[in-house]
């Protein structure tokens, strides 16, 4: 997958403890390119954003990046730069709020940010949570259905990352009874979830 990876992006970024396995980016490549997704809107910016703007640059497509650390999305954002993939990614530094349902609060990305960022976008076509840190609060990418699902397309995909993690095991479970979307997990070669709904091409 690395190898697959390399030729898409040079010089290789280095990868941390925290970046999404090549595996896991690799699917995410895939689906844009497989699927034909146009827009396609990432919590938690990493290495992978570099890989997801670039595929995204091919067919004309654009990346929404929402980050929480303002420091490291700066250093995201001046990678992009450096790979010419500006025109690409749009990197929002969204810090973190309070999120609440009837059952429970959760510290995530601020809704209003969120909300505003997508209101003027074409609807969404993939999206792919790996963010905020699970460490934040209970479940806590557990928001990005609820508050995203309104202003996706009726075909699209979403992918979980961690989730050999209990909690994010949890999260689809909860997902899978409130939206339209069929759930596979891989645990260990790609480490994602790997949601669809509509006619999509299974990645």
């Amino acid at each position: 997958a690395l190898d697959y990876l390399d030729r898409l992006l040079r010089p290789l970024e280095p990868w941390s403890a925290w970046t999404m396995h090549p595996s896991a980016i690799l699917t995410v490549v895939n689906d844009i390119l497989i699927n034909g997704r146009s827009t396609v809107v990432e919590c938690g910016a990493g290495v992978s954003t570099l890989y997801v703007a670039k595929a995204l640059s091919m067919r004309g497509g654009r990346l929404i990046s929402f980050e929480t650390d303002q420091a490291w999305a700066e250093r995201i954002r001046g990678q992009v730069d450096d790979l010419g993939l500006r025109g690409s990614v749009e990197l929002i530094h969204a810090e973190l709020s309070e999120w609440s349902t009837r059952e429970r609060q959760y510290l995530w990305y601020t809704e209003k940010l969120v909300r505003e960022s997508l209101e003027s976008a074409p609807p969404v076509d993939l999206l792919v949570v790996d963010g905020p840190p699970g460490s934040v609060c209970h479940h806590a990418r557990y928001p990005a259905v609820p508050v995203i699902r309104p202003y996706m397309n009726d075909r699209y995909a979403i992918i979980l990352h961690d989730i050999n993690r209990r909690q994010e095991q949890e999260i689809v479970d909860l997902w899978r009874q409130e939206i339209d979307a069929t759930f596979v997990n891989d645990y260990l070669a790609r480490g994602v979830s790997y949601g669809r709904s509509g006619a999509c091409y299974d990645v």
